[in-house]
């Protein structure tokens, strides 16, 4: 693969074309990477920040030009581009006014014959593999804690969005214009070959987020070399609906906790567990919601299409296997007859964990919904899966819904609300779900070379 031809997900036209790296520039911009370290990691963290501070302005001179590139290229409505582009920047502020606090040295004892203290030196080369999903704001997670904490970086973002990936690397030009140091920040293009190769080089660290599949590959490819890991790897995130909750709010934030992004969020509710005394009213109020959601690519719309017929074809799947099961369809259901890679916002019932889109991670605007006796049985069908990223819970009683998540084998566990990130808070997953946590204070720590100073 000599170039990489982006399809808008839109109308299936040719967005442009991009030159795939080549391992000899995979190899230079690893090598330029490890030189670049011992200028930037010999800088002092206060001028580090002070440089990546920098960025923000940078981002908001290129804010629209950005986001019309991610809805082009990606497909998500424009509205929901400039989120996330206003999301880094709230990145770039949360890494650049805490992270210099939680890297001080820790005096973990003293007495007047000894002293421990823990230190967080820079690691040295990262490697951040990304997704397209959110291929402008996933970056940033793996990028700000890796050159705050002194690292450098070589970013490979997905195939399936290269030109934001580029949008990346223009505002890192930039910011070199302004004082940053020549091959801190490296960028390599290409699919997952060219991941598998920069994986194998000399660096020290793989900060990922993508597929479970993939990161068992990255693993398999690290373990010569030890490297370190950080992985996010999706879920199948479940949601609990009690007898008590307030069905009309919860339905509203189960759908559109589903549906946002075309269901193509790591952290979709992508099943539903409903006490039975509240199921009929919960599915009346589903339906409606689902009906209501507007998917186009006009400024209303609430999402856009699927990101290639690869993933569609994902979503077909799973739906077929349902209705072969005897699952039944209430709403959509069906591709649109046009350009472009679309599928109706569908809700389906009459499902069982016998049937793929309750076990396997859809990424897609399908939300099941299946009816349980009891709380108790909706704990154990919610932790009936190898995922464990996020989960959510919907009643009126907090302390019941404290102790109901407890039980629950997931990374972040969210009460009336869906799950999601939040700068400060650990983010990441249990079990198949990944390895570590992105952002919060586990994070640039993650980033880190930990070291004991022992004096006498």
């Amino acid at each position: 693969m000599n170039e990489i031809v982006s399809i808008s997900p839109l109308d299936e036209s040719e967005f442009g074309r991009i030159k795939v790296s080549s391992r000899d520039e995979i190899r230079l911009a690893v090598k330029k990477a490890r030189n670049a370290f011992t200028e930037w990691s010999a800088k002092p963290i206060e001028e580090r920040v002070s440089l990546l501070l920098e960025l923000k302005q940078l981002i908001k001179k290129r804010s629209k030009k950005i986001a019309r590139v991610i809805h082009f290229e990606m497909g998500k409505p424009e509205w929901s581009a400039l989120a996330e582009v206003q999301s880094v920047i709230e990145s770039i502020d949360f890494h650049c006014n805490n992270d210099p606090q939680y890297l001080k040295p820790v005096t973990l004892s003293r007495t007047k014959k000894e002293q421990h203290v823990q230190l967080f030196e820079p690691l040295g080369v990262i490697g951040v593999i990304t997704p397209w999903n959110f291929p402008f704001a996933i970056p940033f997670d793996g990028v700000l804690p890796s050159l705050v904490s002194g690292s450098t970086v070589v970013l490979k973002p997905s195939e399936q969005t290269p030109f934001v990936g580029l949008e990346v690397k223009k505002i890192f030009d930039e910011l070199e214009d302004k004082g940053l140091p020549s091959n801190v920040f490296n960028f390599v293009v290409g699919g997952k070959d060219e991941g598998k190769f920069l994986v194998k080089q000399d660096i020290d660290m793989v900060s990922f987020v993508g597929s479970r599949k993939a990161g068992i590959e990255i693993m398999r490819d690290s373990a010569p070399k030890l490297h370190r890991l950080i992985l996010e790897l999706g879920g199948k995130d479940p949601a609990i609906v009690c007898e008590d909750a307030d069905i009309e709010k919860t339905a509203h934030g189960v759908v559109h906790g589903a549906m946002r992004n075309c269901g193509q969020v790591c952290c979709s509710i992508e099943r539903v567990y409903v006490v039975r005394e509240v199921y009929d009213e919960f599915i009346a109020l589903a339906e409606k919601e689902t009906r209501a959601i507007k998917f186009g690519a006009g400024k209303n719309a609430y999402i856009g299409p699927l990101i290639g017929e690869f993933q569609r074809k994902i979503v077909k799947e799973h739906l077929r296997d349902a209705i072969k099961k005897g699952a039944r369809v209430l709403v959509g259901g069906r591709s649109p007859k046009r350009k472009g890679f679309w599928f109706e916002p569908t809700l389906v019932v009459n499902v069982n964990h016998k049937m793929k889109l309750m076990k396997e991670e859809t990424f897609g605007p399908l939300l099941p919904v299946m009816k349980v006796k009891s709380i108790d049985e909706a704990v154990r069908l919610a932790n009936d899966s190898i995922y464990g990223l996020t989960a959510s819970i919907w009643t009126e009683d907090r302390e019941k819904g404290k102790r109901i998540a407890r039980r629950l084998f997931a990374g972040t566990v969210t009460v009336n609300r869906r799950g999601g990130v939040k700068e400060g808070c650990p983010w990441g997953g249990a079990k198949q779900s990944g390895i570590g946590r992105q952002m919060g204070l586990d994070s640039v720590r993650s980033y880190t070379e930990i070291k004991h100073l022992w004096i006498k």
